[in-house]
């Protein structure tokens, strides 16, 4: 299953909690829920940041170096 933990720039936190938090059940029995929410949550939102930031600077690069990018 795919999800969109950004959507228009917002963090979809409570759907992510959800998702997190769901129990085992007849279409997915292995899923147990997570041990820690506020750790997972926070990690997703330094993992975006750290993507954001190398998107920006790999967009610097190409602006210094004159290629285009879309």
């Amino acid at each position: 299953m795919g999800f969109k933990i950004v959507k228009n720039g917002v963090f979809q936190e409570d759907e992510l909690t959800k998702l997190l938090n769901e129990q085992p059940n007849d279409a997915n029995p292995l899923i147990t829920g997570t041990r820690n929410l506020r750790d997972n949550l926070s990690d997703f939102r330094a993992q975006i940041a750290a993507n954001n930031c190398g998107i920006s600077l790999v967009r610097s690069l190409i602006a210094e170096y004159s290629l285009i990018y879309v």
